[in-house]
């Protein structure tokens, strides 16, 4: 079995708010032997993912989660610039 934590420190707690409500959906329906839970407090998003595939699986899996949080911190600066 294979572990890996991601964590996200932000001076914004409705942003990684927003982060964690973005990516629920997809952490919802995950392939056979895979888990991600996670944990928010006012300035850390945590998420943690068990894979008992590889480790490729598992790294690739941080990759697309960095990827996904990424994107969401984008658009959700860029709308705030545009609604200003």
């Amino acid at each position: 079995m294979n572990k890996g934590v991601l964590r996200v420190y932000l001076n914004d707690p409705e942003l990684l708010k927003s982060i964690l409500n973005a990516l629920t959906p997809d952490n919802k329906i995950l392939p056979k032997g895979m888990s991600i839970s996670s944990a928010l407090d006012d300035r850390c998003l945590m998420l943690t993912v068990i894979c008992e595939d590889g480790i490729g699986s598992l790294l690739n899996t941080l990759d697309e989660l960095i990827e996904s949080i990424n994107m969401c911190i984008l658009s959700i600066k860029g709308l705030q610039q545009t609604y200003k």
